[in-house]
């Protein structure tokens, strides 16, 4: 009887870590405490690190009738590049939503409080599609959106 439960904790504990790798981390923790922070300072030095947190192509949903599906790491340096020269120096995020669809896809809105050089400040808003592939989250959508029209 006692090789009898001790099989059955055996196989729950089994179970547990089947379903554990098929949730993933959380989602939350994975945009607001690894990924939020790499905008803090001078990001354009973190453009690798920033980088792996998209899939290698990323689908951006500009305000036109076209999608264009890019390099994620090309797109990053271009934006980061182009930002910088507008005298950006980093962003902080300000405010935040998420939605997890299913287990395996994430929805997120960012407002993010954007430093320039010259002491300026202004809000910018993201929309992020996240997907959990091999335990780990990648976004493989962005949209710049406008904050107000999004409740941020």
């Amino acid at each position: 009887m006692r090789l009898l439960y001790f099989c059955l904790a055996l196989i729950g504990l089994a179970s547990i870590s089947v379903l554990a790798e098929q949730i993933g981390p959380d989602p939350n923790d994975w945009f607001k405490e690894q990924y939020a922070p790499l905008w803090k300072a001078e990001p354009w030095h973190s453009v690798d690190e920033i980088a792996k947190f998209y899939s290698e192509v990323i689908a951006v949903h500009p305000p036109t009738d076209t999608i264009p599906v890019v390099t994620s790491r090309l797109w990053l340096s271009q934006s980061i590049e182009g930002w910088r020269s507008d005298g950006w120096v980093s962003s902080i995020l300000a405010g935040y939503q998420s939605d997890q669809l299913n287990p395996s896809t994430a929805l997120f809105k960012a407002k993010w409080l954007d430093l320039y050089v010259d002491g300026s400040e202004e809000f910018s808003c993201g929309w992020y599609m996240a997907d959990l592939s091999g335990g780990h989250w990648t976004f493989t959508e962005y949209a710049e959106i406008e904050c107000a029209d999004h409740d941020l």
